[in-house]
Parts: structure tokens; sequence; C-alpha cells
């Protein structure tokens, strides 16, 4: 446990090594950590401070970072010594800079954010940034209606990258990343649908899952040679969707609802695996949804409560087994994971060779479970993470060794 800072962190990144993590929260601060030693290696000086809250971090190199914040600025930082000294800074978002992402090589980045205006509807802003020129930077993409709120990149067959963006308007928009002024596609999928709350590719990069807080879920296939209007697939109950994730292989897709409905969808057949509800037991609240990274395991988390007011929950992880088809597998027992945490648990991850599972929650701990063992509660292990509020979402590094968690305080 590292404490970086004096209130709630907004954003952490990995270095493109593994070796480092940049931090940046609504004290003002960003701090570089590293993560064999744990120790703070560099940080914003006093005099550079940024003036408002630190949204979004990201490593452009190792010595170069770049960071959004609530003063509108985006901001590339030079890392020297023990000290982070502003390089750069660009003006043209009008609001705050709410996310930023970088290339993987590091020569170009996406920034979204919003335009605050006088009238009725308020409008989504992209920026594309290319760093091989000086601080040269493309149009912004300003005629998106609404507040941007999910983004999602992937790479199609073809080679070409895809950006996605989804506003609480309900449009979603496809353009090229490279090209985000000029808009492949735009639609509005439904009025009153409360907004767009989640997207999420393929691996395929042919396929988008597109998740409406009023509970439908719609899928739009990117292939050319098909029609360019999203397909409506399903639509449960009056509740608020709160999550859609495709399986790793890509003919899977799970989705969640706030009030305990979890569903898997076989979409070659186009048909819903099972019952209407994966987990008929659920009486609220089941948004958190992990695959293993095989795809043949499914995990949620979900309150269970035995009298008709529900105030005695209990907090459950289960894990589906499934076969690569999306049929409930008998060659392997399906989990109930019970007492692991006494508060709603808010982030479930897989490790890379998906033994264990990393969950946390409303209780302030990060319990690390061994699912190959005969009795996986007995393996439970809480390392202690010195969280002082709840937790809200956690991953595993890609070699597996290390977990990062963040959270309330």
């Amino acid at each position: 446990r590292m404490k970086a800072h004096d209130g709630p962190i907004e954003s952490v990144a990995f270095s493109a090594d593994g070796g480092q993590i940049v931090s940046g929260g609504r004290d003002r601060g960003i701090s570089v950590w590293d993560l064999a030693t744990g120790k703070r290696v560099a940080q914003v000086t006093d005099i550079d401070q940024p003036h408002h809250w630190v949204l979004s971090v990201a490593f452009r190199s190792p010595d170069r970072i770049l960071s959004g914040s609530a003063d509108t600025k985006l901001t590339e930082w030079a890392v020297r010594g023990e000290h982070l000294i502003r390089a750069r800074q660009f003006g043209l978002h009008p609001d705050w800079v709410r996310s930023v992402a970088i290339s993987p090589d590091g020569s170009k980045a996406v920034s979204i954010g919003g335009i605050k205006r006088e009238s009725e509807h308020d409008l989504g802003l992209v920026v594309r940034w290319d760093f091989t020129g000086l601080s040269r930077l493309a149009e912004p993409l300003h005629d998106i209606e609404g507040v941007l709120w999910s983004i999602a990149v992937n790479t199609t067959p073809a080679g070409k990258q895809i950006l996605a963006l989804g506003t609480d308007r309900g449009i979603v928009r496809l353009s090229e990343l490279d090209t985000p002024d000029v808009a492949i596609y735009q639609v509005e999928l439904s009025m009153g649908s409360g907004g767009v709350v989640d997207l999420d590719f393929a691996p395929d990069g042919i396929q988008l899952a597109i998740g409406l807080r009023n509970g439908e879920i719609w899928l739009w296939n990117l292939d050319p040679g098909e029609s360019a209007i999203p397909e409506f697939l399903t639509k449960e109950g009056g509740s608020s969707l709160a999550s859609v994730r495709f399986s790793p292989g890509g003919v899977l897709l799970a989705a969640a609802w706030a009030d305990g409905v979890v569903q898997l969808w076989n979409l070659d057949a186009r048909r819903r695996v099972g019952n209407r509800n994966l987990d008929e037991a659920a009486t609220g609240w089941g948004d958190v949804l992990a695959f293993s990274p095989d795809g043949t395991r499914l995990a949620w988390a979900v309150a269970e409560s035995k009298d008709e007011d529900r105030n005695d929950k209990t907090f459950v992880i289960k894990i589906q087994n499934i076969d690569e088809v999306g049929d409930r597998s008998a060659q392997k027992s399906n989990m109930r994971l019970e007492g692991l945490h006494t508060g709603a648990i808010y982030g479930l991850a897989f490790s890379p060779n998906g033994r264990r599972l990393a969950s946390v929650g409303d209780d302030y701990q990060l319990v690390i479970t061994d699912l190959s063992t005969p009795n996986p509660e007995e393996s439970a292990f809480r390392p202690e993470v010195f969280h002082t509020n709840r937790i809200n979402t956690v991953a595993f590094h890609p070699a597996g060794e290390l977990i990062a968690t963040g959270g309330r305080d």
C-alpha cells in the first residue's frame, strides 16, 4: 500500500514495462511510484501543481507523463530526478478533461471531455493529439450532443483502429482513431434511454456491444458487408443495465443489471443460455462481471436476502462454468463463494492463469482466493491494504505477480 494522496484517487496507470505506477487525484497531486520498492520516485513540485483535480494520468514514455484535469488542461510532464516538471500544456478543452488514452508507441493520444453551453444540450468533445510534430493536434470532435460516458478502442481485421463513443443521450458514434472528426456512423439508439453506460468490443474487432441505462443491449456489426444499423438484442425488466462483457473468444456476451439479473448470450446462435437469469437467487445488485482468461468461467457478485424486507443480506461470488458455445459445462462443478466479504462487492478480477480470483468491496478488504483448491473459501488471503473506505476496483498485472486496487479513500 502506498499512501499517495490526501483525497480520492481518480486515476492510476502502469508504465509500459510494468515497473512503475503513476497516480493522480483530487488533491491536485501527481506521483510516480517504483513497484519494486514501493517508494515514490517523482512528484509534481508546488510551483507546477495543477490548479484543479487531476482526473486522468498515463505514461507516454518512461520519462514523459500526460495528465487531464478539471482546469480544462491536458499537460505533458517531464520526469527530472525526483520532480515532475511541466513540459507542455494544451488548453483546447473548454471543460474538464475526463480521460486520456495513449497509443502503444506514445506518438498519439486521445482525450475526452465536454463543453459547457447555455442551451439545453451539452456537447461531448474528443481531441486526437499527435506528438510526432511540435504539439500538433487534430481538429476537436465537438458535434456529439451529450456528456461522454463511454469510450472504447479496438482494431478491425483490416487493421483499422476504431474509436467508439457513447453519450448520456443514447448516441453512439464510430470513427477511425486517426480521423475522429470524420464519423463512419453515428446513431441515436433510443429516446429516453438514459444514456450509454457501457461499450465493449469483441476480441476480433467486428462487433460492438452497447449497454443502455434503460436496460437495453444492442449489438453493432462493423463488418463492411453488413447493415450499418445496430441490432437490438434484449431488454430485461425496468432495471438499469450495469455492465456488458464479451468472452475472450467473442462467442459469448455476459450482461448484468442492477436488480441482480445476470444473463449469458450465445451470439452465434442469437440465443440466451439457460433461463432468463443465471442467478435466480439474487435479490438485487449484480453489476460486477469477470470472464476467466480462457473464457471457460464467468464470475459475478450478488447480494442475496432471506427476508422480505431484504435487510439481512449475504454477499456472494458465484462462478459459472461454461463451454465454448456457452452451455453450462458438466465437466467442472460451479462455485459459490460465501463469507469472503461483509459488504457489497464492487470489483472482481481473475489472475492471468485463471487460478486465483481477487475481489474488493465495501468492507475495505482485498481478498485473494485460490480456485484450484477443494475449499476455496479456506484459502482466502487478505493482505493488509490499509484502505479506509470502499474499494471500487481491482486488477492483476499481466505477469500475475502484482495487484492494483483503487478506492474512495
